[in-house]
């Protein structure tokens, strides 16, 4: 599930003041910032910025920004 947001640097800032961190990923082609931000290098496609978070069943919910 992926939630559309206007600011992502915003968004991920007010989910860290209720104890909700975005995940951390360093693979091939996709690394998060220390923010848990991804920032799309790409700018001809996809989302603009992603973060992943994890509900209290560890699934995994995007927030993108496009």
């Amino acid at each position: 599930m992926n939630f559309i947001v206007d600011d992502i640097d915003a968004t991920v800032k007010k989910l860290a003041g209720k104890k909700v961190r975005a995940e951390q990923y360093d693979m091939p082609g996709m690394k998060t910032g220390p923010d848990g931000i991804w920032r799309n290098q790409d700018k001809t496609m996809g989302p603009r910025a992603m973060a992943w978070i994890k509900d209290p069943d560890a699934h995994i919910i995007g927030v993108l920004q496009q």
